[in-house]
């Protein structure tokens, strides 16, 4: 079975060590995905204070929009516990089967 298949067809059971770094990758991802609205957002926040929220109104919803949906995006944080466990494999407990719905055809 080739690598992709697997990780479609199984996630891997993390240790709490593990499980605590997952969120932090899918943020790291998210950030990373959403780079362009995050530099929008940081250019209109540029030499304001307290008029940044009612200015880069726009722009803030759209980065936190971007980022909320990567975050919470299941492929995505599948993608992020494989991360965590092939840099981290004393981490990984055993694997489960992922759901039938929850996988995208690719």
């Amino acid at each position: 079975m080739e690598t992709k298949d697997r990780e479609q067809l199984y996630e891997p059971i993390l240790l709490h060590f593990g499980e605590n770094q997952v969120p932090k990758e899918v943020q790291k991802e998210a950030w990373n995905a959403c780079d362009a609205l995050v530099r929008k957002f940081k250019e209109c926040s540029k030499k304001r204070t307290f008029s940044v929220s009612w200015a880069c109104q726009e722009q803030l919803q759209d980065m936190t929009e971007c980022i909320y949906q990567y975050e919470t995006d299941e492929d995505n944080i599948r993608k992020a516990r494989w991360k965590v466990a092939k840099e981290h494999p004393s981490a990984v407990k055993g694997y489960r089967k992922v759901k039938a719905n929850a996988s995208k055809a690719s």
